[in-house]
């Protein structure tokens, strides 16, 4: 087991590492860039569906086949419960009903084989697409930022750039009887978004959110969940001459609302509701959870008898999403 050289890092120094990066990227090629202490980890920060459209083709094993006009002919494999809305209205359409030669618009994941014809497999399946302001496929990276006037409308950051949202626009859930509102669309949501002339959001599909809410932290020790400030400090710690944005394992997951008990030979244990999450020892740079073991970032550290976990690995087991403020 690795043993971690632990120091703490200041938010200036932290600052400094921050700015010296293009520096170092300009000037000699042999020498690394520092590592941004707040390391990037999540996939969802970054644009990775894309969209395929055509007339699709019903396949023996279930899977559809399309020719799209920029990727081609491509197989797209359908998931159990896969959403299939209608482009125009907005309302769940049924599969039974899809016929040879129906045009659908495919927003699948960024997998993609190699075989030929490509396979993917689809996340939003859209039907009776509109010629004309099609539904857009995004998920949710920050909370809304509101400009003035306030009530008007609300900027959303979204993998790969932001969406202007009328705070009129109406929200409806996918096949919930939820009353859901612009105030809804928080971090980590998926959603299909119909925007109007004026290129701002008018009609939002909330498809779903795994997440039990969101979270940040930031170098100067500010914690957030949900928006509201948590009774913890983040902090800075150099690991292996490397820094990273660490909370306090037991203060952090308490104030979330989990339990946190300790167990010889295991460590801490992190529950909620009786189910066990996962459970972590000292030093180790691995978690166990009940599906096995998963990565940490930058390992479990110690300092003055506190147990820390870096922040994005805490939020991610802790079924929370992580975003960067």
């Amino acid at each position: 087991m690795m043993k971690h050289t632990l120091k703490t890092v200041s938010a200036a120094f932290c600052t400094a590492l921050l700015l010296t990066v293009p520096a170092f990227a300009a000037g000699a090629a042999d020498m690394p860039a520092p590592k941004d202490p707040l390391p990037i980890t999540a996939a969802a920060d970054v644009l990775t569906q894309v969209s395929v459209t055509g007339a699709v083709t019903k396949q023996e094993d279930g899977s559809l086949f399309l020719t799209d006009g920029v990727l081609g002919d491509v197989a797209v494999h359908l998931p159990e419960g896969v959403p299939y809305i209608d482009g125009t209205t907005g309302g769940p359409l049924d599969f039974t009903n899809l016929k040879d030669g129906d045009t659908l618009q495919i927003w699948v994941g960024p997998a993609m084989t190699m075989s030929l014809p490509p396979q993917m497999t689809a996340e939003v399946v859209i039907g009776n697409v509109p010629a004309e302001n099609a539904p857009k496929y995004v998920k949710i990276t920050a909370p809304a930022i509101l400009p003035a006037p306030a009530g008007t409308e609300r900027r959303i950051p979204i993998a790969g750039g932001e969406l202007t949202v009328l705070d009129s626009a109406k929200v409806t859930p996918y096949l919930t009887k939820e009353i859901v509102t612009v105030a809804d669309l928080v971090p980590g949501t998926k959603i299909l978004a119909w925007s109007g002339a004026d290129k701002k959001v008018n009609k939002v599909v909330r498809l779903s959110n795994e997440y039990l809410g969101y979270m940040t932290a930031s170098a100067d020790g500010t914690v957030l969940l949900n928006g509201e400030e948590l009774p913890v400090k983040a902090r800075v710690l150099q690991v292996e001459d490397e820094a990273y944005l660490y909370l306090p394992l037991r203060a952090a997951a308490e104030a979330a609302g989990y339990d946190v008990g300790w167990e010889a030979g295991r460590g801490a244990v992190i529950s909620q509701y009786g189910t066990e999450l996962f459970s972590v020892q000292n030093g180790s740079e691995v978690v166990q959870t009940p599906d096995g073991e998963r990565g940490l970032t930058g390992g479990c550290v110690v300092d003055g008898g506190v147990t820390y976990l870096p922040a994005s690995d805490m939020a991610e087991f802790l079924n929370l999403y992580f975003y960067h403020s």
